[in-house]
């Protein structure tokens, strides 16, 4: 069971990518225990920026890969996973985008993170990203029974302070501006 997000796209309504827009691949599956994620994503230089070196940092500075999953304990929350080239992570829990908990740096640990690249190939920056997020930090515990279709989020690439910023959903949210902490517009991740 996975849902192939195939090529995120930008929403209608935000600035405009003022370079040619990266082409990103998502998937999301389930295995055992954990939620796992996978991106390939090729971009220009333009949207290309590497420099986050912890986890905790502020990743949507640099190219970007994320994942956003309503909570499974019922508790309202969502969590966000926020990815850099390189595999670091910034992660948190909350009811909305003010009031979140970061992970911890033993709940950071637990994240496994697979980076790969990145390659300059024809002008293009390609990099991807194989990730694996214990079902525990969703709230659920590990050895729990899952219904595929409860897995509701949103998957996203930006780059707020590349040389050319970009935002890429793999679902449409409908706001003025860019504003991925929107769970109203989460669907189902897997079918």
């Amino acid at each position: 069971m996975s849902m192939q997000a195939g090529n995120l796209h930008p929403n209608d309504s935000w600035p405009l990518c003022l370079a040619p827009i990266p082409v990103v691949n998502a998937r999301v599956y389930l295995a055992q225990g954990v939620l796992c994620g996978a991106w390939k994503v090729r971009e220009s230089a333009l949207t290309f920026r590497s420099e986050v070196g912890l986890d905790g940092g502020p990743c949507w500075h640099d190219s970007c890969v994320e994942i956003f999953v309503r909570s499974l304990d019922g508790s309202g929350n969502y969590c966000n996973f926020e990815f850099t080239p390189q595999g670091f992570c910034l992660a948190a829990r909350g009811p909305d985008r003010n009031h979140r908990l970061e992970l911890s740096a033993g709940e950071y640990a637990r994240i496994v993170r697979n980076p790969q690249g990145p390659v300059v190939r024809n002008a293009n920056v390609e990099w991807s990203l194989q990730i694996e997020i214990p079902l525990d930090l969703l709230g659920l515990d590990a050895f729990s029974t899952i219904d595929p279709g409860a897995l509701v989020g949103n998957i996203y690439k930006c780059g707020d302070k590349t040389q050319a910023p970009h935002w890429l959903s793999a679902f449409p949210i409908d706001t003025p501006k860019p504003d991925f902490h929107r769970p109203e517009f989460f669907q189902a991740l897997i079918s």
